[in-house]
Parts: C-alpha cells; structure tokens; sequence
C-alpha cells in the first residue's frame, strides 16, 4: 500500500500539471475563434461641437462573421444599401442585434469578443431612426482591433450617376434646386456644403459617379442634369427628392450608351493534353481596366457579365464596345488549378469572324491562353509567375496548432509518467 502511494505521489505533479494544461489550452481554443474588439468614440473630433459624450447606445449586426477583404467603394454600397433598410428589416434579415453598453464620460463603448468579419452599427433610438449619428460599416480582422468616429448626423443627398452596365459616368454636370412655393430656386452652396451665401455653380460627378451635398434644410429639391456625357443620352432629366431632418437621401441616375460599333470574340477551353480535350463549366467574368488600372467587371442587366463554358468548351462575348477586355476565370473545371491571371482580348470590327481564342489548363496548374491572331487562331503559352507547378500547401489553422500541442505535451508528460512508475518498480524490486 504505500509503494503504490508512493507511486502516485511521484507522478502527481505531473497529472496536475497535464491537467492545468488541458484547462489552459482549452481556453486558447475558444479564444481564437474570436477576441475582435470594436470601439466606438462619439467625442468630438477637430472642427465639431459637442459637451455631453455619455449614455449613447449602438445596435450591432454581424453582416457576415468571416474576414473578406473588400475595397472602399464595396463597403460604401453596402452602407448605403444597408441605411434604407429599417431596423425590423435588419433583425429580420441578420438576426438580433447586440446592443453597446452606454459611452463612458469620454465617449467611448466597446462591442468585444467579435469573430471577423463586417458588421453594421447603427445607434440606438427610441423612435427606431438614425440618431445623432451616422451609421456605418466596420471591418474586423482576423487579431486586430478597429476604433470608429461615427460622424454627426446631417441632412444631405448623394447622387449617384452611372451608365447601363452600372458603370460610373465621371464629368456629368447637375443643377440642385429647392421647390419653394412652387417656384424653382437655385440651391447656394460652399463646395459640397449647403451655406446661404455661397455659389449657384453646375455640380459635376467624381471619379466614382458621385455628387454628396450636405447640411441641407428640410424641404423639396430635384437635380437638373444640364451637361451630359457626349455618347450617352438621358433618361430622365428631373430628379425630385425630399429632405428629413438628420436624414441621408440616395439618388441613381442612368445615362443610356448610344449604340456605337460593337463587336463580339469566340474561346474555346480546353486541357493541355494530346487530344485537346474539351473543358465544360469552365466560368468567366469580363472586365475593362480603367483610368487607374483597376479591373472593372461589365455589367448586363445590373449584373456581372458572366460566360460559362459548353461540353465543346466554347463560350463567346458579344455586343461588346470596341476596345480591349480582360477574362477572368472565377470557377475552373473539376480537377483543374483556376487561372491566376486575366486572359486579355481585343474586339474590333473583324475579330468575331476572324479570332478564336484556345485556353488552355493544366492540373498541375500551368496553364496557356490566346489573344486572337493572323489566320483564324494563335494560343500564347503562360505560366505562373514562380516558373513552376504551382502547389497548394496546408496551412494549420490557430486551433490546429494548439491542438497538435496539447496532444504532444500528452504523450511528452504520459512518457515520463511511465519511466518514473518503471524506476519506482525497479526500486522495489530491489
């Protein structure tokens, strides 16, 4: 009796230590799942007023609880399309929201323990309105911590101009006007603010489409469009809208292309094997570059221009603007590595009777594709850019690593558990 309690006592701390490790390694496995923290700051930043930072509350949905890089103007549209809809609306469609603790003396409250991904914000009111507030769109990564400055609420209007294939018209000139009694009266603004004193000059569209007024009285306006795009023929010139207190308005204007010369191009997917094998399924996205070499996808009927290959592997572009595109290959076929680059074409006059463009897939992953050529076909060879087999390789997820460390610490400690028991028998024996 006491050799065996000899025995345990000799492998007892190490049973203690296994186990405190189990406890803590269990911790660190449900803590990796999430610990994104979001702080929200409604202190004033420089050039805004404001005494009383404390007792604000914000409602909190999880759009989608999985980090997906999304660029500027991806977020904006899904504000935007988010801000219409009511707070029912949301819940019905995310699920309840979380609701903030209220801000501290200095303005502050946190939403903790978030997975990534996005989530919209918005303040919570009495009425169900905005608030005193502007909502947002807030994007966690995987580790990392995001404080957001939500901008006071004001009454404003964007407008938003794009042609048919829900591109952005840059240089279309507008003119707001207030409906005061029935009479039409020239909104005066400083820049993109609305000021008494300031300027009646034409507004014209950015980069992206955009014209943004601010700090508009309540009322009734419309926008006038007075310069058009050369190409392009308006819709609809008037464009009525009416202004809420604390309120945004969203305003889409389309410009129609006028029809010009257009063109078309053939492909034909296939493996790179002796027989040329056909690959069906095979799913493409068109796109153009723009004055910033950004790749922007052609529209058709408000969505992406999207071609998928037949059992023959062919699949063709039509009514396409002369000019210069790009594929991009969104789903390769079954077996098959989906290309790493855009497979770029010209359309022209001549090039849907005369070009054909072979592309080609390896399963190791290289792959070829064709431009279009002299005598009805040419197939460019390309490679990745390694110069080699492109391979996929596992990459253990956080709880992977830990679990791997568990299980080893396991049969590390059990080990020398086992010795000591052997020694302590070898002892007795003696």
């Amino acid at each position: 009796m006491q050799n065996k309690k000899t025995k345990f006592h000799r492998i007892a701390p190490l049973v203690a230590f296994l186990f405190v490790l189990t406890v803590v390694m269990q911790g660190a496995l449900v803590f990796g799942q999430g610990g994104q923290r979001l702080t929200i700051d409604v202190a004033p930043t420089e050039g805004e007023s404001g005494s009383s930072y404390e007792g604000y509350r914000f409602l909190l949905w999880a759009i989608d609880e999985e980090y997906t890089k999304s660029s500027s103007e991806e977020i904006l549209k899904l504000a935007q399309s988010l801000y219409v809809q009511s707070k029912e609306n949301l819940t019905k469609e995310y699920g309840e929201p979380r609701v903030s603790e209220p801000t501290d003396a200095e303005g502050k409250t946190v939403f903790s323990d978030l997975a990534p991904g996005r989530y919209y914000v918005r303040m919570q009111t009495e009425d169900g309105g905005m608030g005193e507030f502007l909502p947002f769109v807030a994007v966690l990564q995987p580790g990392g911590e995001v404080v957001f400055q939500p901008k006071k609420t004001s009454s404003g209007v964007q407008l938003t101009k794009v042609d048919n294939e829900n591109r952005p018209l840059q240089g279309v000139g507008f003119q707001l006007y207030r409906i005061d009694e029935g009479k039409e009266v020239l909104v005066p603004l400083s820049g993109n603010v609305y000021d008494e004193k300031g300027k009646t000059d034409i507004l014209y569209t950015d980069a992206s489409g955009l014209i943004q007024i601010t700090k508009l009285p309540p009322g009734n306006y419309l926008f006038r469009e007075v310069a058009p795009l050369d190409g392009y023929s308006i819709r609809q010139k008037d464009h009525s809208f009416v202004i809420e207190p604390g309120r945004l308005r969203f305003l889409k204007v389309i410009n129609d292309k006028i029809p010009g010369e257009t063109g078309g191009f053939h492909f034909v997917k296939h493996a790179n094997d002796a027989n040329k094998t056909p690959l069906a399924a095979a799913v493409f996205k068109v796109a153009q570059k723009n004055d910033e070499g950004k790749y922007i996808a052609i529209q058709r009927e408000g969505r992406d221009y999207t071609l998928t290959s037949d059992e023959q592997g062919k699949f063709s572009v039509d009514n396409l603007p002369f000019g210069v595109y790009y594929l991009w290959e969104v789903k390769a076929p079954e077996g098959y590595e989906i290309l790493s680059s855009p497979v770029a074409f010209e359309v022209t006059a001549s090039s849907k009777e005369e070009k054909v463009s072979f592309i080609e897939n390896k399963k190791d992953g290289t792959y070829s594709g064709g431009g279009g050529g002299g005598g009805g076909t040419t197939t460019t060879t390309r490679t990745p850019n390694n110069g080699g087999t492109s391979k996929r390789i596992a990459i253990p997820k956080t709880g992977d690593i830990l679990l791997y460390v568990m299980v080893g610490a396991g049969v590390v400690l059990s080990g020398i558990g086992c010795k000591l028991v052997k020694e302590e028998d070898s002892s007795d024996a003696e």
